[in-house]
């Protein structure tokens, strides 16, 4: 095109010599993590559904731990008597994701995808295992001590399964939307897996403090099996 006598001409895209566009150069991008913005939403292969149902089955990874703890109200209550136990675990679970959230991009920069997926489920486990050994099972502290304690380990929770829920939902998001919607499955499973598991150790143990160790153990069993199942290990 001649313009004001200057020749200004428009290259195309660089192309091979048959006319096509190199792979990696108009087509798709590869970028160097799965964090990265410019990670293209393409469906994976998954002919056994295999991504799905690990997605879901992080969707019941961290949320269970929580789940745990505010369904096993009726053993707190008993345990500390006159205490609003499970309005003081929902707040004190708020308070801390909330500041985790804040702190969520931070995290981002310094942990690759799989590091925190991992840092949640040890947080997670170990937390549940300790409340179900040190505190429902032993009584290692005093009340007053005690409850400290366990107020701790839902702060521990919430730090771990904050930054677990965030990862999942980055990784799910730069999937087909099916994806998402399987780790938001997971979260309604994951209500319903801890409240018949409470409902069934009360049913056959009448021991308040051996139901609850089985009911917190079995919730570790849970999250042992999303870790098993996790987008990571696909």
């Amino acid at each position: 095109m001649d313009v004001g006598g200057q020749d200004t001409t428009y290259e195309p895209l660089d192309r091979d010599r048959g006319g096509s566009i190199p792979a990696g150069e108009g087509g798709r991008r590869h970028p160097g993590s799965m964090d990265s913005p410019e990670y293209e939403t393409r469906a994976p292969k998954d002919q056994r559904r295999a991504v799905y149902l690990a997605l879901m089955a992080a969707g019941i990874g961290f949320v269970l731990p929580y789940n745990s703890f505010i369904i096993a109200a009726d053993y707190w209550q008993g345990r500390f008597p006159g205490r609003h136990v499970a309005l003081d675990m929902s707040m004190t679970y708020i308070f801390v994701a909330f500041a985790t959230v804040l702190l969520n991009n931070i995290v981002l920069s310094l942990a690759p995808f799989q590091k925190r997926v991992i840092f949640g489920y040890m947080v997670s486990f170990t937390t549940l295992v300790f409340v179900a050994v040190c505190e429902v099972a032993w009584h290692m502290f005093a009340t007053n001590t005690a409850y400290l304690v366990n107020m701790s380990a839902v702060a521990l929770t919430a730090i771990g399964c904050t930054v677990q829920q965030s990862s999942f939902y980055g990784f799910a998001s730069m999937l087909p939307q099916q994806y998402t919607q399987a780790v938001m499955a997971g979260e309604s499973i994951a209500g319903f897996l801890v409240s018949s598991n409470r409902v069934v150790t009360k049913l056959l143990i009448n021991n308040d403090r051996v139901s609850t160790v089985i009911f917190f153990l079995t919730s570790t069993l849970y999250i042992i099996f999303s870790y098993l199942l996790h987008p990571g290990h696909h």
